[in-house]
């Protein structure tokens, strides 16, 4: 190929492929025509003319994003003494993210506390799962918190983002789906519940008569300042019976 009295080679092959014209920043077709394109050996990269400038052809910039999802909280349990909820599953991550691409972000929802006319009451709803970039390969799914087992209403979820915790009737706190992303429920004993469980830890076990805490959430400063993000329910202890122990939140 001839351009500007200068001869600058092209070779197509079978089986190499295509190699184009090259020259350094110094050595560019003075007179180019609005598509002409080339190697610059100066800056490692095919460039063209796109009428009025050379422009890089680049590949599409990518980009490393730090994110924290959370799950939807599970509901504490109804009735006098009833288990706090769990905490929704709680993950801090990265993922490679391309120009121009978007990204859906689904959130959960906390799930409703237990509700009951007496002293015994039935579990709390276990919250929704957060989704994050479902419609790519990057997908990532935060599992919802179990909701806190009711006096002797059982009922309660087995696993979730983190436990629920037991209550008379289901001595066993519930456990998690993926390690990682929350703790077990506190357990039940004689006439105490447990307490939920959280991202930092999990509930608190009953002690006699007397009921657990809620276990603890974990720490962020993603949004610039230290939030805490996830925290379990604490356990009703002996409280009055048939009412509403609290909805869990949202993610």
């Amino acid at each position: 190929m001839e351009c500007d009295g200068l001869i600058m080679s092209i070779i197509v092959d079978g089986t190499n492929g295509l190699t184009l014209a090259s020259w350094t920043t110094a050595t560019r077709p003075t007179s180019p025509t609005a598509g002409q394109i080339g190697y610059n050996t100066t800056i490692a990269s095919v460039e063209g003319w796109n009428g009025s400038a050379w422009a890089t052809l680049a590949a599409t910039p990518t980009y490393t994003g730090t994110f924290v999802a959370v799950a939807g909280a599970g509901g504490g349990g109804a009735g006098s003494t009833a288990g706090g909820g769990g905490a929704g599953g709680y993950l801090s991550s990265t993922a490679t993210l391309v120009s121009g691409t978007v990204y859906t972000v689904t959130v959960g929802a906390g799930g409703a506390g237990g509700t009951g006319t007496g002293l015994y009451g039935p579990p709390g709803a276990n919250g929704s799962n957060t989704s994050f970039a479902a419609s790519t390969g990057l997908q990532q799914i935060v599992i919802g918190g179990v909701g806190g087992a009711g006096y002797n209403g059982g009922g309660q979820a087995n696993k979730g983002g983190s436990g629920g915790g037991g209550a008379y009737g289901t001595s066993a706190g519930a456990g998690v789906i993926i390690a990682g992303q929350g703790n077990v429920g506190g357990n039940q004993a004689n006439y105490g519940a447990g307490g939920g469980g959280g991202s930092g830890s999990a509930g608190g076990n009953a002690s006699g008569n007397t009921s657990g805490s809620g276990g603890s959430g974990t720490a962020t400063s993603i949004t610039g300042s230290s939030v805490t993000y996830a925290a379990g329910g604490n356990a009703a202890n002996n409280g009055a019976g048939g009412t509403n122990t609290g909805n869990g939140g949202g993610g």
